[in-house]
């Protein structure tokens, strides 16, 4: 009681600034994980507080010419306002600020935009690059290189990659675990650093069970590590392979 009543009047102002911290970490965090929206909303402010600066400049030019004098501070005040704004938003378009904020300030498990389900993951994915080797790397160059640009194709009963079509059973095709970031470096040693992965603790593995009579088969997109919603790692004979998914086109 008597430490309360001493030092209770520093603590309890702590109380409100630690919840407004919190609640700005969860905004850079949505910000950082939004930044084609944001610059999309950027360009919509950009054009239209432009135009509503050439709507100020004509009122007040108007305004002038007909001797106008009331209230004459208001418009120019207004369009110097319209023209920060516009000069802001030009700049941070140019500029594009948010690509200098340090990943690694950031919160873990920034990139885990969404709440698993397999469904999710359902779909064509391309591979786009080698996103890492591992020390005990059983693939050559040659054979890393020809998997750019090949096709892997999940769906509730059926995983086809370039080494062949598979039927699946909806049940349990899928099996999905939850790896550790020290479990990665253990298992394959190789950091998510090295990798291109940031502040994550953990990554969603996924395990494809094949039909008994092809169990021991090893096709590419048997095995995989989910970055976010649009990217997966898959992993095959000491090779991460970056495969992106591909976005279906309206018809």
């Amino acid at each position: 009681m008597a430490f309360m009543a001493l030092f209770g009047w520093i603590l309890l102002p702590l109380i409100p600034i630690a919840l407004m911290l919190v609640a700005l970490e969860a905004v850079v965090v949505w910000v950082m994980t939004h930044i084609f929206l944001i610059n999309i909303i950027a360009a919509v402010l950009l054009v239209l507080n432009l135009l509503i600066l050439i709507f100020l400049l004509r009122t007040q030019a108007r305004r002038k010419r007909e001797g106008v004098k009331k209230y004459r501070w208001l418009l120019p005040i207004a369009a110097l306002w319209e023209g920060w704004v516009v000069l802001l938003c030009g700049l941070y378009l140019v500029i594009q600020p948010l690509r200098y904020i340090p990943l690694e300030k950031l919160p873990v498990d920034i990139g885990r935009d969404y709440t698993y389900s397999q469904e999710l993951f359902y779909g064509t994915w391309t591979v786009t690059a080698c996103q890492g080797k591992t020390p005990d790397c059983a693939l050559t160059q040659e054979e890393i290189d020809r998997c750019a640009g090949w096709q892997i194709t999940y769906s509730a009963d059926r995983f086809a990659s370039p080494d062949g079509e598979y039927p699946l059973e909806p049940s349990y095709a899928y099996q999905r675990d939850v790896v550790g970031k020290d479990d990665v470096s253990s298992r394959y040693g190789i950091e998510l650093e090295e990798l291109g992965i940031y502040n994550r603790r953990k990554l969603d593995y996924v395990h494809l069970f094949l039909p008994e009579e092809t169990f021991w088969d090893t096709p590419l997109g048997k095995e995989y590590y989910i970055w976010n919603q649009n990217t997966i790692l898959i992993y095959r004979g000491g090779v991460f392979f970056r495969a992106e998914r591909e976005m279906e086109t309206p018809s």
